[in-house]
């Protein structure tokens, strides 16, 4: 029991909690009680969770494997930096110290969240190829865009669209003339180019 109140001390708790969270999550998913988008959550594909290679994992699995080393990191932190006398004299030292501990404490937090996520990353890339998620296949008919070419006429041209917040750019033709900047909209794909057709403001 002793050993668990080092886990519920102030800041080990905060890292904690999120794992006690996630585990009861994976739990209920287990036994067949949580709601399914719960856990098929996946991370987004235009943030620091991809760079650290967690895409590929369902959220929970992710943030489970994040707090784990989180809450390590934030243990050896509390217990052994911390809690040094002369350190922790100084943020016992009157309104002052206890501000600069806190700001201290939570940048740390902070910073130890970025490097667990990165080590998550490192820990679940072997569970890539078993849970082997797929992006589903992008719909281009009716996404809407604007010319990025000069000119978009019959035989050639260049639209630009943004698909999940990336720019795409494609080759494109229509049935009229366009020019560059001109609004556009995705009517077909006709040997390996998309047709499009004006679109009227």
């Amino acid at each position: 029991m002793e050993h668990l109140n080092l886990f519920l001390e102030f800041p080990v708790a905060i890292p904690f909690t999120g794992l006690f969270i996630c585990l009861l999550l994976l739990l209920l998913s287990i036994i067949g009680i949580a709601i399914d988008s719960d856990v098929d959550h996946h991370f987004g594909t235009d943030s620091i969770f991809v760079t650290a290679g967690l895409s590929k994992v369902p959220l929970v699995i992710g943030m489970t494997f994040t707090f784990i080393p989180m809450t390590i990191l934030t243990y050896f932190l509390n217990n052994l930096i911390l809690k040094i006398d002369t350190i922790e004299l100084f943020f016992n030292s009157g309104l002052l110290g206890g501000i600069i501990y806190y700001s201290v404490v939570f940048i740390s937090l902070f910073i130890l969240f970025i490097i667990s996520l990165f080590i998550a990353g490192f820990i679940v890339k072997p569970l890539h190829k078993i849970i082997n998620i797929e992006e589903p296949p992008i719909n281009y008919i009716g996404q809407q865009g604007i010319v990025n070419s000069y000119t978009l006429d019959q035989e050639k041209g260049e639209i630009k669209i943004f698909v999940k917040q990336q720019e795409c750019l494609l080759s494109a033709t229509a049935d009229e003339k366009l020019d560059y900047g001109q609004k556009i909209e995705i009517v077909s794909i006709e040997d390996n180019k998309f047709k499009v057709k004006k679109v009227n403001k």
